[in-house]
């Protein structure tokens, strides 16, 4: 769900219609209390001194919707649902609070005129429903700020949740390489040692030590293509070995699995084929139809001062100024 169609559904009450708006007042003026007068706004809970009423669980509970084709539970359960999910929102304001994450004013803005948007009106309009059903706009832009930013502090702790190691970005690119099938194009060079039709065991082993000799300078950083035009038996060799670039399908299925785990610039071989012994590098290897995989990778620390009754926030600005000038 996106930000607008989320906050719209938690201010469905105020963007109610009249009839649904008297219904749900009806519902919720017939709510159990546990206070000494019943039907008289008390205190339900303390969060840090917070208090949550009677009456904010009642304005929730006008709010709740049945999911599409399911149904609520029983009203006892629903009021103790309700008072847990009221007593962890107040601690997440408190945190956010606490730990300086804000909505400033133009972010506010844009999500008041997002939310009429979604509901097809304009802010002025809005605001004229909104006091229709008994809420004023300055109530209304509360609870928006609220919902902004019980969002971030949900998004920040998600954000310090996440670990994404080496591991795991290596398993992403053989995963991505390998998705990419015969939609892939490769562009592959080679050293070929070619191998006669009738050599004779002894000499097919000459020509394997050759290859191997040869794939090994590769692997060292020796110049391909300089190998390939000194050593290889392929037709391509005065062309550093390149055979050219072209769909994975129009490459031998030797070739394309040899190659299939190797980044750009890696080389594997000796291959044995019917013609002799491949020595194989991939010059490029990309799918036109999959977004690039090199990945920009950031590492960032920082230090973080919180201000306190032995240190103002002055102070600590100051302490940061001095550090930030010394590194």
């Amino acid at each position: 769900m996106n930000k607008p169609t989320l906050l719209a559904a938690a201010l469905w009450l105020a963007l109610a219609g009249p009839v649904q708006a008297q219904a749900l007042r009806a519902n919720a003026a017939a709510l159990p209390t546990t206070g000494a007068v019943r039907g008289a706004e008390h205190i339900v809970a303390l969060v840090n001194s917070e208090p949550i009423t009677s009456g904010d669980v009642r304005a929730r509970l006008a709010r709740v919707q049945a999911p599409e084709g399911g149904s609520l539970p029983p009203r006892e359960e629903l009021e103790r649902q309700v008072l847990e999910r009221l007593i962890v929102e107040k601690t997440q304001l408190q945190w956010a609070a606490e730990i300086g994450v804000k909505v400033d004013d133009n972010t506010l803005n844009d999500a008041e005129a997002n939310v009429a948007a979604q509901n097809r009106l304009t802010v002025p309009q809005l605001h004229e429903r909104l006091q229709s059903v008994g809420l004023t706009p300055a109530a209304f832009r509360t609870n928006l700020r609220n919902e902004l930013l019980l969002q971030r502090v949900r998004e920040r702790e998600v954000d310090n949740r996440v670990r994404i190691s080496e591991q795991d970005i290596d398993a992403y690119l053989r995963e991505h390489q390998q998705s990419a099938g015969a939609d892939a194009v490769l562009n592959l060079a080679q050293v070929l040692v070619a191998v006669p039709d009738q050599a004779s065991p002894a000499e097919v082993e000459r020509l394997r030590t050759r290859a191997e000799q040869i794939a090994r300078r590769a692997q060292a950083g020796d110049d391909f293509a300089a190998l390939a035009r000194g050593f290889s038996d392929g037709p391509e060799k005065q062309a550093g070995g390149q055979i050219g670039a072209r769909p994975a399908d129009r490459y031998p299925s030797l070739f394309v699995d040899a190659t299939r785990s190797l980044a750009v610039g890696g080389v594997t071989g000796p291959v044995r084929s019917g013609a002799g012994f491949h020595i194989l590098k991939v010059l490029d290897k990309r799918n036109p139809k999959l977004p690039e995989t090199q990945v920009t990778q950031t590492l960032a620390r920082h230090i973080l001062l919180r201000p306190s009754a032995q240190l103002s926030p002055q102070a600590a600005a100051d302490q940061l100024a001095r550090w930030r000038q010394q590194i």
